[in-house]
Order: structure tokens, then C-alpha cells, then sequence
């Protein structure tokens, strides 16, 4: 952004879409609240004190319950998130970039309200040859060890530590990026290849930080991209190339990890979720419907507990000229526009639902 002028002009946009979805966020959050309360409430239990209830005393003949009980209400856990977002040069299509920013604005918005501690991510092209440098994860006495020719960068947007006037000022930057993509800081809009595997697993380091220092019982990690990978940048000193078959000690988290290929989203979230652990969620949008479902929805898929895949547009526009500024002309294109907006309801609660669901 080049001056206050077109801040003030990004940010009205912006306070328009946190409008617009007002009502969305509302439902995740009561929905959040009531699915959470009762979880506590399933694990509830009552203790018996050893001391007799006067009240009751006269019914001991016929009545075993005659002491008086403590209720023990267990405390909730304590939930978190860490958002990765795709800042490739295939999300410049079909308006890809625009949609997942306004889908990390939302989940966003919902973690400020909801008390989740959170961060959002940007992945993208860092720097080649790595090697020569330190070698950060070695495994002593081996020829084979997790050395990268190539570091991506991991630029952090959001955090539960910024004030409401930083979180505002990074929103509306993020949408101005949506349209000025090369302006400004070229990391933060798709300008770049896909790193997403070696982003992974750069990711565990900050994660696990993330879970120690907040005393996070559960995270919840979500990808946020158009579903595709570069192959990984891997170096075998022995054999001075790429080298996929992996098994290494990584003293960061004192695991082993093992895996045939390290392309392998499988076996690379597999590692991941043995190190970090939560629930691991793939957000992959696209512009158009691309099934006959509005959101496809698969479990245990591609090494992700939960894989989304959907249309923004399809699920939160509204569509139909009186919600773009025009005049609707006739009755059946007040029609139309109703049933449109009923239908997205719906297509939102399918996919608001499902969510609300894995986090609580």
C-alpha cells in the first residue's frame, strides 16, 4: 500500500467482507461453544465425600445413597491452530489466492472470538544451495540425513499476539495483496513454486514451540493451497543428489523418521502427526464447482485426518445482481437469487459444521 488514501480504500473492502460474514462466524462460534460444553459436560462425575447428608438421613432403610456427593467437572482442553498458507504462482487462477484469503480472514476471526490461540502462515520460494552450511538435522554414523538443497521461507501474517489495531492493519494488507500480489513484499502473494512438502516439515519446529510455550493439549493444523507440491529438496551427500528414501534421527523432537518416499504427502504428514500431533485439516480451494457435491469432504485422505474441498463462492457468495448493486428486473430473477442464497446457506452449514465438529 502506497499511502493512507488507499489504506483507508482496502480497508473499507475489508470491513465490508467481515460484514458480510458476521453472521457465519457467529454460528461457528455458538456451535464451538455448545459442542465444547458438551464434551465437558459427557465427563462429569460425581464423588461420594464420606460425609452423611442430614437431609436424606431418615431414608437410609430403603435409600444406599446417603452421603453426600462432590461434582467434578474436568477441565477442557485447551485448543490451538496454525494455519499454512499457499503462496504459489498456480493460485493467481480462478481467483484462488482472494478465496483462501478470505477463508483464513474467517477462521481467523473465529479463533479471536472463540479464545483459540492461533497463527497463520504464508509458504514460499526461499533459497538454493543450503548446502556447505551447517547440516541441521545429522544423523550421527550415517550417510543419510535430512539436509536441504532448498529452504522455503514461512512468512507468519496472523498471530493471537497482535493487537486489534495490528490485526486490522495486516487484514486489509492481505486483502490489498489479493489484487497487488507483486507489490510490496513478493512473499506474501503468489509469486512463487510450491514448497508444501519441505514447508511441512519445517513447520513441526514451530509448532511444537507453539504447543510448549501456550500449553496447547490440542492443535489443529490446517493447509490452505490448491493441493499441489514440488517434489522434495532432500540432499544424500553420499550420492550428492536428491535422494528420497529417508531415515533419520531429528534431534529436534528425538524421533526416528523413516519413510520410503519422501515425496509422499502420506508419509510426510504421517512423521508430522507423530511429532506434533492434533488433527491435521487440507482446506483445497478452487473457483468452480468441481463436483457435483458443493464441498467434497474425505477422511483420512492423503495423510490428512480431513480434506475439504470446495468452492468459495459456492459456499459463502450470495450471488444474483441485488447482492452485486444492480436491480433485480423480474420475478424470476428474485427467484433465482433467493434460492441461490438459500442454497449456499446450506452449502455453509455442510462445510461450518463439519469443522466446528474435528475442533471442539
Amino acid at each position: 500500500m502506497y499511502d493512507q488514501k488507499e489504506f483507508l480504500k482496502w480497508n473499507k473492502r475489508y470491513k465490508k467482507f467481515q460484514k458480510s460474514n458476521k453472521q457465519s462466524i457467529t454460528k461457528m462460534l455458538l456451535d464451538f461453544n455448545r459442542k465444547k460444553s458438551a464434551n465437558i459436560s459427557k465427563k462429569i462425575r460425581r464423588k461420594e465425600t464420606g460425609i452423611i447428608n442430614e437431609r436424606i438421613l431418615h431414608t437410609y432403610k430403603w435409600n444406599e445413597k446417603i452421603f453426600k456427593t462432590r461434582k467434578i467437572v474436568p477441565e477442557g482442553k485447551n485448543h490451538g491452530m496454525i494455519m499454512l498458507v499457499d503462496c504459489s504462482g498456480s493460485m493467481q487462477t480462478d481467483k484462488k489466492f482472494t478465496n483462501t484469503i478470505k477463508q483464513v480472514l474467517m477462521l481467523v476471526e473465529f479463533c479471536r472470538k472463540a479464545g483459540i490461540k492461533y497463527k497463520v502462515m504464508g509458504f514460499s520460494d526461499g533459497k538454493y544451495s543450503s548446502r556447505g552450511g551447517q547440516i541441521e538435522y545429522k544423523n550421527s554414523g550415517s550417510t543419510m540425513h535430512l539436509e536441504y538443497s532448498y529452504l522455503p521461507v514461512l512468512r507468519e501474517w496472523f498471530s493471537y499476539e497482535q493487537t486489534i489495531s495490528q490485526h486490522d492493519f495486516m487484514s486489509t494488507y492481505m486483502f490489498f495483496k489479493t489484487k497487488k500480489y507483486r507489490m510490496v513484499s513478493s512473499h506474501d502473494g503468489p509469486n512463487s513454486s510450491t514448497p508444501l512438502f519441505d514447508s511441512i516439515l519445517l513447520l513441526r519446529q514451530i509448532a511444537l514451540k507453539f504447543k510448549r510455550e501456550e500449553n496447547i493439549d490440542i492443535l489443529n493444523t490446517i493447509t490452505l493451497t490448491d493441493g499441489e507440491s514440488n517434489s522434495t529438496r532432500f540432499v544424500d551427500q553420499k550420492y550428492e543428489g536428491v535422494y528420497s528414501k529417508l531415515s533419520s534421527f531429528d534431534p529436534l523432537s528425538k524421533s526416528v523418521y523413516r519413510t520410503s518416499d519422501s515425496n509422499s504427502m502420506e508419509n510426510l504428514l504421517k512423521f508430522y502427526r507423530k511429532v506434533v500431533g492434533g488433527n491435521i485439516i487440507s482446506f483445497n480451494i478452487v473457483d468452480y464447482p468441481w463436483n457435483e457435491e458443493p464441498v467434497t469432504i474425505k477422511e483420512n485422505y492423503l495423510g490428512y485426518d480431513h480434506h475439504y474441498t470446495f468452492c468459495y463462492e459456492t459456499v459463502y457468495g450470495k450471488g444474483g445482481k441485488k447482492d452485486m448493486g444492480g436491480k433485480i428486473d423480474s420475478i424470476e430473477e428474485l427467484e433465482e437469487t433467493f434460492n441461490k442464497g438459500n442454497v449456499n446457506r446450506n452449502n455453509q452449514k455442510v462445510l461450518l459444521s463439519k469443522f466446528i465438529d474435528i475442533i471442539s
